[in-house]
């Protein structure tokens, strides 16, 4: 019976010393997105009207943002082709070394994809320092870019040219990989050349569609929009791919480098979130591997316990 017990205490302590650290750690990338997702598309089942769904919509936003710690502000409109019913813009932001802005934007109906993307880099900027740029963060209401424009015409020129560029997150159902809309205009090239040079370095495919000017070229801001489906290795792709950038943009250049700061603070994060099985994790089947490994020992060691309990009462017996 000692033997068996002190077998019992190794176990646990394998569980106890190995199992809980391996798994009590940051967040993997597009884990967030992926709750985030699966959160707005419940809230989009809210409400018996557009104006009722907004407000929840608006109300969950809000409540998260504010959680992660930021102070967001919010900016009414009038849809210019309804005027019954009122838009809302939500913007925040993370302070940055340089003044200038990277906008990364998101319109947060029908898009729980593009939405939970933006939250997640959200809740993950929060927490870094040194940031090369100041990111500011836009969900946007309606559709057909109508609160993008609004928020857009309410900015003075200089406001705009403090922006060196604009990523936004879109929903895109049935698709292989995560994708990359880039600008037709040679001019504004550069930045999907940029964030597409990053997805080379961390082994990432990222294809290239051109795509027409939108709203933003037409106020002289790059742009690309990267869309995901719903898809947990996607959402970990634009995840780990926009972090990645983030930390290393630099403004008008071709190509980005990985420097040595950023590998030193996130280059085992990164490593790790590389390795998969089948599009998982290695540490979520390791993770499972253990613990089927635990239960099976705890399993048969239990046994080893109900044998020699009933073998000590036929002793006794006799």
């Amino acid at each position: 019976m000692k033997t068996i017990k002190q077998k019992i205490g190794v176990i646990f302590g394998f569980i106890l010393f190995f199992f809980i650290p391996f798994h009590v750690q940051a967040s993997e990338y597009g884990e967030d997105a992926n709750v985030y997702t699966k959160q707005l598309i419940q809230q989009y089942a809210t409400g018996s009207s557009m104006e009722e769904q907004s407000q929840a919509l608006q109300n969950f936003l809000l409540d998260r943002i504010h959680y992660m710690g930021y102070n967001p502000l919010e900016y009414p409109f009038v849809n210019v082709e309804n005027g019954a019913y009122t838009g809302k813009n939500i913007v925040f932001r993370r302070i940055g070394l340089s003044e200038k802005e990277i906008i990364l934007e998101a319109c947060y109906k029908g898009n729980a994809v593009g939405t939970g993307i933006l939250l997640e880099m959200a809740n993950q900027l929060a927490a870094q320092t040194e940031l090369p740029y100041t990111i500011r963060f836009l969900l946007t209401d309606m559709e057909t870019m109508q609160g993008t424009k609004q928020y857009l015409d309410q900015l003075t020129e200089e406001e705009k040219a403090n922006i060196v560029a604009s990523v936004s997150f879109s929903t895109m159902d049935g698709q292989e990989s995560i994708q990359m809309q880039m600008a037709e205009q040679e001019e504004y090239q550069w930045l999907g050349k940029q964030i597409q040079s990053i997805a080379d370095q961390i082994k990432i495919s990222v294809p290239v569609l051109i795509k027409e000017s939108s709203i933003w070229e037409q106020n002289q801001i790059p742009h690309v929009c990267i869309t995901a489906s719903n898809t947990y290795s996607q959402l970990r792709s634009a995840a780990m791919l926009l972090d990645v950038w983030i930390g290393n943009a630099s403004e008008n250049v071709d190509t980005a480098v990985i420097s040595e700061q950023y590998l030193k603070q996130h280059g085992t994060e990164l490593q790790m979130n590389q390795l998969t099985f089948y599009g998982i994790p290695v540490e979520k089947v390791i993770g499972a591997i253990v613990i089927a490994a635990c239960g099976a020992c705890l399993l048969v060691f239990f046994f080893q316990i109900e044998y020699a309990i009933r073998k000590r009462k036929r002793k006794e017996r006799y």
